[in-house]
């Protein structure tokens, strides 16, 4: 009796471990109308759901267009814009080492016309980050534009499971209001918050 209690004990032993071992992963979330993301910048609330994209928008002079898959398509800062077309297509449940590469179309205020861009993303890492909101395991995930063999650049944004939610960009200029912190997660930003300027506009008159 006492052999297979200690049998059974090993047996649930090594099932704790297996399952500790299995590497994180995160299910895509889905958001709904009057959800809140509250950043670095200001309150976005996501005000309408247009062409299968979420437009997160805090009055009429900022908007953040995400798909479904959570992938920065637009943004727009009063007159300002900057676009990818067709965006990155992040692959979910995310899991550190996916990856994928794609040709798009980059397009900002001074170039509607587009320049063609190759994209590289990966989920680069599942580290702890730490934002006003407070401190998050999170996914980094990095993107990089690549404009010629001369030109590219590397953006960084870090996804919370526990939050549902991008919980900081940086460094940026690869879009408009692409850098950010979370202040909050569960209301609106505490006054003491000071708002900041939007990342300058990436400049690829030379590219």
């Amino acid at each position: 009796m006492g052999i297979a209690r200690l049998a059974l004990g090993l047996t649930l032993i090594l099932i704790a471990v297996a399952v500790d071992a299995q590497p994180p992963t995160a299910e895509r979330p889905v958001y709904t109308l009057g959800q809140r993301w509250v950043r670095s910048e200001g309150v976005f609330e996501l005000v309408r759901i247009e062409d299968d994209r979420y437009v997160f928008a805090t009055g009429s002079q900022l908007e953040i267009y995400l798909t479904k898959d959570l992938a920065i398509a637009r943004t727009r800062y009063r007159d300002k814009f900057t676009e990818m077309e067709p965006p990155i297509r992040l692959a979910w449940p995310l899991q550190v080492g996916k990856r994928g590469i794609q040709t798009s179309i980059w397009r900002s205020t001074t170039n509607p016309g587009g320049i063609p861009a190759k994209l590289f993303w990966t989920v680069a890492a599942y580290e702890e980050v730490k934002v006003p909101a407070g401190t998050f395991k999170a996914f980094r995930i990095e993107l990089t534009i690549e404009l010629s063999p001369q030109w590219n650049k590397t953006y960084s944004i870090w996804y919370a499971p526990a939050v549902r939610q991008y919980v900081k960009g940086d460094p940026g200029g690869i879009f408009w209001l692409d850098t950010f912190k979370v202040v909050s997660v569960d209301g609106p930003a505490p006054l003491r918050v000071v708002l900041s300027g939007p990342a300058e506009e990436l400049d690829v008159a030379g590219a």
